[in-house]
Parts: structure tokens; C-alpha cells; sequence
């Protein structure tokens, strides 16, 4: 009882902080205007909670209401984003739909947020410059006046195995700071430094190694069996100007996993998940490999 009241405690606790986090926040937010700029103009507030300044992915989710009529969208038919110097910002749109309300979720690549502090961004609609303007009723469709975009993956060159009549083994894609380098038929993905064209790792994978089970928890005690990943799927699963997102999907034993390796355009990173739904018996410790390529003191 003394423990469920101090651990109710210091929920309250939390949940008060929370709330004068998110109060100050939208006090901030609602006190911001557009000092100029065509009519609905949207700010949008990025918080940096941190004590360094930070450039990473910011995702807004805007909700259009109609101007006269209930469905009159036609303001916010085509937007793009700019930042406080009026500098337009690469969006990538995840989701959209149009029923009584226009509804759209993005992402973009906020520079510079200050620390403990914020930086603005503004969705301009109906912008009549070039620029990337996406369409909300039909994701990745542009106007035909508005400029090529600038995709993540800039250059993507297929490996085509000759013996067996020109079947896909592989690809090479590209962007901006990387290069990954994807096996079809094993999975295997190396990563190279576009910048300099050195291999920094070469061949991340899954691996499975049954343990004894004759120590504890924490202890690593291998009988020497392994179990390397069966493919099922590997594709290219997101490509847009802010992100793109290589999926590759299988099976260790009878367990499925699911990887995702993510690389930026404006963002020098490789993020990488796994997730794993373990259905089999074996004592198995699944490990994610990175077998290292490079030597020297300093990367």
C-alpha cells in the first residue's frame, strides 16, 4: 500500500509537469502571427526541450476547416513550407483524406532549433512561386508549374545476376551522405560514405545463437548453433524528399522480424529498427550484427 501510494504520487507528479509543459508550449504557439503573407498562413511551433541546438525530423499534422462553405478547401489545395526567413523546406507527405475537413500529416527537416527554446515554420497555401507544393487530395502529385523535386535517393543502380537470365540480386541506393548496398537474396545491407567512398560497414544482419541455458540471465553461454535470417521480402518501402526507408522483412527459425533502415536528405544518419515476434522453443539470443570495415583511430 505505501508503495502504490508513492508510485500514485509521483504519477501526479508527471502528469503536473506535463501539463505545464504543454500549457506554456501552446501559450507560446497561439502568441505567434504572421507578420506578412497570403491570407491562412499557418504557423507552426518547433519546441527544442534539450540544452544544444538541433537539426532533425519535425512531423505537423494540420486540419483545414472551409472558408464559406463546409468544403471549401480551395485555399489549401496546394501549400508548401518556409521557415522565418521565407526559405522553403522540403515536406514529404505521409497521410492525407478530404471529407468534412482537409486533413494533412508531414514531415520536414527542422535547422538550428535554438536550445531550451523554439523555431517557426509557416504553411503558406496557394503559393503561386515554384516551389514543392504537394497536393492534399492527391499525395506526391504537383502542379505542373511548380519545379522537379529533390528526392532523398538520388541515384539507385539495380545488381543483375547473369547466370540466371538477368534476375535482380541487388541494389545500390544513394543519397546524399550514403550509399546502401543491398544483398536480395541474403539480406545484407552495407553501408558506404558517399563523401569519401570508403565502406563503413559491410554486411548488417541478424543472427540467432542458441545458448546453453547452464548460466544465468546475463551470461553468454553458446552451444555453437546458429541461425541465420531467411528473406521474404525486400523492397524499397518509402522514397520522398525528406526520407527514404528500406524495409526488409523475414523469418529467423519460424519467428518473424520486420527491419527498417532509414536514411535523410538533409539529415547526416542511418536509423535502423527491428522488431521481432519470437514463436519458437529454442533458447535463441537474436543479435543485429555490424560488422565493421574500416580501420584507424578516428572514423
Amino acid at each position: 500500500e505505501v508503495l502504490s501510494r508513492k508510485w500514485q504520487s509521483q504519477q501526479m507528479t508527471i502528469w503536473t509537469a506535463e501539463e505545464v509543459l504543454r500549457s506554456a508550449e501552446i501559450g507560446i504557439a497561439e502568441g505567434i502571427r504572421p507578420q506578412e503573407g497570403p491570407p491562412g498562413t499557418l504557423p507552426m511551433v518547433v519546441f527544442n526541450s534539450l540544452s544544444w541546438s538541433r537539426t532533425d525530423l519535425a512531423e505537423a499534422h494540420a486540419v483545414f476547416y472551409g472558408e464559406s462553405d463546409a468544403t471549401d478547401f480551395s485555399r489549401y489545395e496546394r501549400y508548401q513550407v518556409v521557415d522565418a526567413d521565407g526559405k522553403t523546406v522540403s515536406t514529404q507527405e505521409l497521410k492525407s483524406r478530404q471529407t468534412e475537413t482537409a486533413e494533412v500529416r508531414f514531415i520536414f527537416t527542422a535547422t538550428d532549433v535554438p536550445p531550451n527554446g523554439y523555431a517557426t515554420y509557416y504553411l503558406i497555401p496557394e503559393v503561386p512561386e515554384s516551389g514543392r507544393v504537394v497536393n492534399i487530395e492527391s499525395p506526391g502529385m504537383m502542379h505542373p508549374d511548380f519545379s522537379e523535386p529533390k528526392f532523398v535517393i538520388d541515384d539507385a543502380e539495380d545488381r543483375i545476376s547473369e547466370p540466371y537470365r538477368g534476375v535482380r540480386i541487388g541494389r545500390r541506393l544513394a543519397s546524399r551522405f550514403y550509399t546502401l548496398d543491398v544483398d536480395e537474396v541474403t539480406g545484407r545491407v552495407s553501408l558506404i560514405d558517399r563523401n569519401s567512398d570508403r565502406m563503413l560497414l559491410g554486411g548488417i544482419h541478424l543472427v540467432g545463437r542458441e545458448e546453453s541455458m547452464n548460466e544465468g540471465l546475463d551470461h553468454y553461454d553458446y552451444t555453437g548453433r546458429r541461425f541465420e535470417m531467411d528473406v521474404d521480402r525486400v523492397e524499397l518501402e518509402e522514397s520522398g524528399e525528406v526520407r527514404a526507408t528500406l524495409a526488409i522483412d523475414g523469418r529467423i527459425l519460424n519467428s518473424p522480424f520486420q527491419s527498417r533502415i532509414t536514411i535523410y536528405g538533409a539529415l547526416n544518419r542511418v536509423d535502423l529498427s527491428v522488431r521481432l515476434q519470437w514463436q519458437d522453443d529454442k533458447p535463441v539470443r537474436v543479435q543485429v550484427v555490424f560488422p565493421v570495415e574500416f580501420e584507424g583511430e578516428t572514423v
